[in-house]
């Protein structure tokens, strides 16, 4: 990992313009310290406990015990630069993520509006703020012993979530809270189009329910990022998916488990 010192000086390198410069300077402290890459925070099971490791913790390897995200740089950046590219190619839509756990992933979304001065497109934050659903193995056989209910460390209220978007100074109303589980709450949400949607569902159930309702409102062009791909209800749930509506657009990976692909013209 790069200390502060070189890669503010690999950015002014990179981006002579000061705008720019400011913009991504910010961009990039903002991802260091979504991870806590700055405090340094231990992790919490269930894959691995103890002091805080740099290169783990890059990778999205381990469960931070404060930090906002656990998706780890290389996922961060990437969200980062996509959501930077939907409005560069000015790509129409606002932003969702489903399951955002601490918040982290939205804060960046959120922030790379801020650093663009953009002030009319929104970002959805959908969770449950109470954790995953137990599986119902009868109607998604895939999920079938599936424990992610059972971990507490995945249940984070929504009062805190939206304290930790204050922490940024970027709590106002271009952020909107979905409260529930997806299948209550996605089929009645009254948004989209989407230039971006992040799915974070870990399950084929939470996973297919976030896709059949919300690729359809994605825009041409649009960007959708997998962050489970990993696992395998998940997986499943997205081939499945991409098969049942002949989606043929390559996926693109990012690093052990999140992946990603642009929606056809």
């Amino acid at each position: 990992m790069l200390t502060w010192h070189r890669l503010k000086t690999s950015i002014r390198n990179r981006f002579p313009d000061r705008r720019r410069f400011g913009r991504e300077l910010y961009l990039s402290l903002l991802e260091d310290v979504l991870i806590n890459a700055i405090y340094e925070d231990p992790a919490i099971g269930p894959r691995i406990e103890g002091a805080f490791n740099a290169e783990r913790r890059s990778r999205g390897r381990d469960w931070p015990a404060r930090a906002h995200t656990m998706v780890g740089k290389k996922r961060l950046h990437k969200l980062r630069n996509l959501v930077q590219r939907t409005l560069d190619e000015r790509i129409p839509g606002d932003y969702i993520e489903t399951g955002v756990w601490r918040g982290g992933c939205c804060i960046m979304m959120r922030g790379v509006l801020a650093a663009n001065d953009e002030r009319e497109r929104k970002v959805y934050a959908a969770d449950s703020f109470a954790g995953l659903p137990p599986p119902n193995p009868k109607m998604y056989p895939v999920d079938e012993g599936d424990k992610h209910y059972t971990r507490d460390e995945l249940v984070v209220p929504l009062d805190e979530v939206k304290a930790n978007f204050a922490k940024y100074d970027l709590l106002d109303d271009q952020v909107v809270f979905v409260k529930g589980f997806f299948r209550d709450t996605l089929p009645s949400l009254e948004a989209g189009p989407f230039a971006l949607i992040r799915l974070d569902g870990d399950m084929y159930e939470s996973t297919m329910q976030a896709l059949e309702v919300l690729y359809p409102r994605l825009s041409p062009r649009g960007f959708i990022v997998i962050d489970d791909y990993a696992l395998k209800g998940c997986r499943q749930a997205v081939d499945d998916y991409r098969a049942t509506h002949g989606i043929v657009m390559p996926i693109v990976k990012i690093d052990h488990t999140g992946v990603w692909w642009q929606k056809k013209d």
